[in-house]
């Protein structure tokens, strides 16, 4: 029933390009129609519909009830769903993990990380592990690559790009993926650090299920907020407060703590990126041990 209702909307989004929609949206649909398999940024995007990047958000959010990226993750399952309906069984496997959002882990690690990581472990669970996984591993490295290189970046040259930068791959597969059909998690070690990230799909949507130590069950969005703070009273409210003031707005948020009072890890969904004023301001709070700008949808 999902996936007849995401077909649905996607036709009627389709069929409305030409006449009810703004000329610059459409324009940009058409060039996403053509450039499915492009990461999405909404710089880029904006100059090709020429209207502002702010306009184009807006349009796509009035007109299409989502982002960007969202519309293109949307149309990607459609597609994808399709294969399967098909019969291509190996190829809808991993095109259902990418395009629904397995491909942003890498782009999330390198900005959690700060840095690209100089040994990468990938461990796929649950059914994509029956399958040749190299989609999957290309897709993470490419999102890794992105955030490190003013290169073009693709699925054929992302693994290439990879070793050229001296960045070791581990691939580790397994049938078991505890509640989940399938899941992701991307360790990356960098700086004496790692880093890990776990992603899953449910219902045809990409969901977070932990973060470094932190289990979660939170949908990416294109622009995220993460803290790691003291567990104090008062703390979140004042983070709400300074984004209120800078006219960022919250449209999701999840908390995980270690134990009361002790740290604590809050990742908000935003609407609007983040002056970096005020994620200076925010990271100078006392309780404030650290912050990241996640930005999945964009290259900003």
């Amino acid at each position: 029933m999902a996936s007849l209702r995401l077909l649905r909307q996607t036709i009627a989004a389709d069929s409305e390009t030409s006449t009810a929609l703004p000329a610059g949206l459409a324009r940009a649909l058409t060039w996403l129609r053509a450039n499915l398999n492009e990461s999405v940024h909404l710089d880029q995007l904006a100059q090709i519909a020429d209207v502002h990047p702010r306009t184009l958000e807006r349009h796509f959010r009035r007109f299409l009830d989502t982002t960007p990226h969202g519309w293109v993750r949307r149309l990607r399952l459609v597609r994808a769903r399709q294969e399967l309906i098909n019969g291509d069984r190996e190829k809808s496997v991993t095109g259902v993990a990418l395009a629904s959002g397995f491909s942003q882990l890498g782009r999330f690690a390198a900005q959690m990380s700060r840095q690209a990581p100089r040994r990468l472990t990938l461990e796929i669970a649950g059914e994509p592990a029956a399958f040749d996984a190299s989609s999957l591993v290309a897709a993470v490295l490419r999102g890794l690559l992105e955030h490190d290189t003013l290169e073009r970046v693709n699925l054929v040259n992302a693994g290439a790009l990879a070793k050229a930068r001296g960045i070791t791959v581990v691939e580790r597969k397994t049938p078991d993926a505890g509640a989940f059909a399938a899941l992701l998690t991307l360790s990356g070690e960098s700086g004496g650090r790692t880093a890990v990230v776990a992603g899953t799909v449910a219902a045809g949507e990409p969901r977070i299920t932990r973060l470094d130590d932190y289990r979660l069950d939170m949908a990416p969005a294109d622009t995220m907020l993460i803290t790691r703070h003291m567990d104090r009273p008062g703390t979140v409210g004042r983070v709400g407060i300074m984004l209120g003031e800078a006219d960022v707005n919250i449209s999701a948020m999840h908390l995980a703590r270690s134990r009361p009072r002790e740290d604590a890890l809050m990742i908000l969904a935003l609407d609007d990126d983040v002056p970096e004023s005020v994620s200076d301001a925010i990271r100078a709070q006392e309780a404030v041990l650290d912050l990241w700008t996640i930005r999945l949808g964009s290259a900003r």
